[in-house]
């Protein structure tokens, strides 16, 4: 068996998997009810939240670069803290969230 072929089983074993745990647990609209219940102003402010804390690593990665002569604008920056939080989120055990912070390093 190719590793291609083990890859796409495996991952169509794990998408299976993370779709079955919502469902055994109650299905998948109980989630979306219980979503109905919470105030709108209480989701704003945690989107607001989560992109202030966005803002803040940006920043701190800008300073980071910096440190070592190396310039990116601010949007580049806001850019990489989400793809190193979308890349962490994604891949299995975290893995692809540190690498896209080695891109502006030298």
């Amino acid at each position: 068996m190719s590793i291609v072929t083990r890859s796409l089983r495996l991952s169509a074993v794990a998408l299976t998997v993370s779709l079955a745990v919502p469902v055994v647990l109650g299905g998948l609209g109980h989630g979306f009810e219980q979503l109905r219940t919470v105030r709108p102003g209480l989701i704003a402010a945690a989107l607001a939240m989560i992109a202030a804390g966005w803002m803040f690593n940006a920043v701190r990665l800008r300073l980071l670069a910096g440190s070592v002569a190396v310039g990116i604008s601010q949007a580049k920056a806001f850019a990489m803290v989400v793809s190193t939080e979308f890349g962490g989120v994604s891949t299995p055990g975290g893995i692809g969230g540190p690498s896209p912070h080695a891109l502006p390093l030298p």
